[in-house]
């Protein structure tokens, strides 16, 4: 099976939870900064048509489906992969490794309100992961400034639960600049379903249905456009 997956022109990887993991400690342990990402269905959704976007996610090291409707698109059947996603394995597991290891993380989110109850959470469910801080970043704010300030913090992973585009712009724009082990980007989200441990309901199921209807749509005129080439 293709360890790549191709939703509206953006390349995921579809790793099982266990080597996602093997890859992100191999990341901390390097001494320049990796970027990892978990896509979520109303990321692709939103910017689907964004093509600064796209090139941006292309520069990261690992993107990760982070919603079982991505692989349902791509016509993903290994049963493994999908209770990975689904289970959302890969980000319980590194969250635990943070916790077990003492690593020194920072909260990124849009809002002081969002990075408050983030915060919370973590020292909550995660009790030995050291929140060195939290910060925020809105469309006005220096970026200049908010790099100073992460950087005076002196950790080895950004969590970061800005939403898109706003969250590749910032990390593509400032990777040189961070020092830091690991950027590992959520997008707002996913913050949310952290916090509430739910998986948004209703608004999420039609979501989800116009994400498929729309996914495969596009997969569809790819195959479509590759047989008139040939």
């Amino acid at each position: 099976m293709s360890e790549k997956i191709n939703i509206f022109d953006v390349e995921l990887d579809s790793f099982t939870a266990k080597k996602a993991m093997r890859q992100a400690v191999e990341y901390l342990e390097s001494d320049s900064i990796s970027l990892v990402e978990i896509v979520t269905l109303d990321m692709l959704l939103q910017e689907k048509e964004n093509k600064a976007w796209k090139e941006q996610t292309a520069k990261f090291d690992m993107i990760l489906p982070g919603e079982e409707g991505i692989l349902q698109a791509a016509k993903i059947t290994d049963v493994r992969l999908l209770k990975d996603v689904s289970g959302k394995i890969f980000l319980k597991m590194f969250f635990r490794f943070l916790q077990k290891n003492h690593k020194k993380v920072i909260l990124l989110s849009q809002d002081i309100d969002l990075s408050q109850r983030l915060e919370q959470a973590v020292k909550q469910n995660h009790k030995g992961m050291i929140v060195v801080g939290t910060c925020q970043l809105d469309e006005h704010q220096s970026q200049e400034e908010l790099v100073n300030e992460i950087n005076g913090m002196e950790a080895e992973c950004i969590l970061s639960f800005l939403p898109a585009p706003l969250q590749e712009n910032f990390i593509i724009n400032n990777k040189a600049l961070l020092n830091v082990k690991l950027w590992l980007g959520c997008g707002s989200t996913l913050a949310e379903r952290y916090i509430e441990n739910g998986t948004g309901g209703i608004r999420y199921y039609f979501m989800k249905k116009r994400f498929l209807h729309l996914a495969g749509k596009h997969i569809r005129n790819n195959l479509q456009d590759k047989r008139e080439d040939s």
